[in-house]
């Protein structure tokens, strides 16, 4: 359990770093435009940068499985709970490298593309405890109430730590079954989330970063 809490911690926490630099610091350096007249296509400049991240991220989860599969051959872990948290780690490791990458293509610096990145998980990790006031605020106001219990349900089921928590907390020590459905939920929102962020960096990373220049050379120009 300790273990895991840490891989899926380090991956929330380190994971952006890997990867919000990518884009950004290729548009710092004016190096993003070789990139543009090569023949590398949008979503092969994009995609290339998010697997490549994605490896290296990846790779720090699989360092654990070794050790685990260990513990289990000794009849310690359940073979359910051992998939159900990497099923976690690696859905939480996806969506942090596809937010990041879009923010990275909509920073002109990587200092920024980082502020903004974990400013934004910030303000998704508090959400749900931001709508659970809201709706105590509201009591007396039952549709309001409603909208927001619900909307301060939808996010924390796209937390991993909110889910792993509630999923997984309990039943690691009987090593009882549970319900997958919790994680696959999540799994699948966070796929859709991460198509939808991959599919806007792709359409838009030649396009803003030609805007921002333009404004640049704009600015730079005198009058």
């Amino acid at each position: 359990t300790s273990l895991t809490w840490l891989q899926l911690t380090a991956t929330v926490l380190v994971g952006p770093a890997f990867a919000v630099g990518t884009i950004a610091t290729e548009r710092e350096r004016r190096t993003i435009e070789y990139l543009f007249v090569s023949t590398l296509s949008n979503a092969e400049i994009v995609l290339d940068k998010t697997f490549a991240r994605l490896a290296v991220l990846l790779k720090l989860l699989l360092v654990g499985l070794p050790v685990l599969f260990i513990i289990r051959l000794l009849g310690g872990i359940p073979a359910d709970l051992l998939a159900g948290s990497f099923l976690v780690c690696g859905s939480a490791a996806v969506v942090v490298t596809a937010i990041s990458i879009a923010i990275s293509v909509s920073s002109a610096r990587a200092r920024d593309a980082t502020v903004r990145v974990y400013l934004l998980l910030t303000v998704l990790a508090v959400a749900p405890l931001m709508c659970s006031g809201l709706a105590w605020m509201t009591r007396d106001w039952p549709p309001w109430q409603e909208t927001f219990n619900v909307a301060g349900t939808w996010l924390a089921r796209l937390d991993p730590l909110v889910v792993y928590g509630e999923v997984f907390g309990s039943r690691f020590a009987a090593g009882a079954n549970f319900d997958f459905r919790p994680v696959l939920e999540m799994l699948a929102w966070h796929v859709g989330l991460s198509v939808a962020c991959l599919l806007w960096a792709t359409a838009s990373v030649r396009r803003i970063h030609l805007r921002d220049a333009g404004k640049g050379e704009a600015h730079a120009t005198p009058k």
